[in-house]
C-alpha cells in the first residue's frame, strides 16, 4: 500500500529519520536553508502515533490549520487514487516515468 511505502521511506509521523527525503537532501547539500521561515515537525492536532510530543509543533494560525487540514486531506485522498490504480511500488517503472 501506498501509506507503508511512505512510512517505510522515513516520512511517517515518527519525528526524525536519517532515512526521510529531507535528510538524504540535506546530506547532499548541508548548505540548504529554506526559503522561508519553517517550523519543525507542524501538526494542525496532536498526533496519536508520536511517543515523544515534545518533537511536535501545533499550529495556532487558524488559516494555516485551515490550509494544513486541506492539504492532508487531498494527500489522503491522491495516495487512495495511488493505491486504487496498483501504486508506484506495484509497478516496474521507476517512480519519476510518471512524471513526465
Amino acid at each position: 500500500m501506498a501509506i507503508e511505502g511512505i512510512v517505510e521511506q522515513g516520512e511517517g509521523a515518527s519525528g526524525d529519520n536519517e532515512d526521510s527525503h529531507y535528510d538524504q537532501m540535506l546530506a547532499e547539500d548541508p548548505s540548504f536553508v529554506p526559503g522561508r521561515p519553517v517550523v519543525s515537525n507542524p501538526y494542525f492536532i496532536l498526533p496519536q502515533d508520536v511517543g515523544n510530543l515534545s518533537s511536535v509543533n501545533l499550529l495556532e494560525n487558524r488559516l494555516s490549520v485551515a490550509i494544513s487540514n486541506l492539504f492532508d486531506g487531498c494527500y489522503e485522498l491522491v495516495m487512495q487514487i495511488d493505491d486504487a490504480h496498483g501504486g508506484i511500488r506495484g509497478t516496474n517503472r521507476p517512480a519519476g516515468e510518471y512524471l513526465h
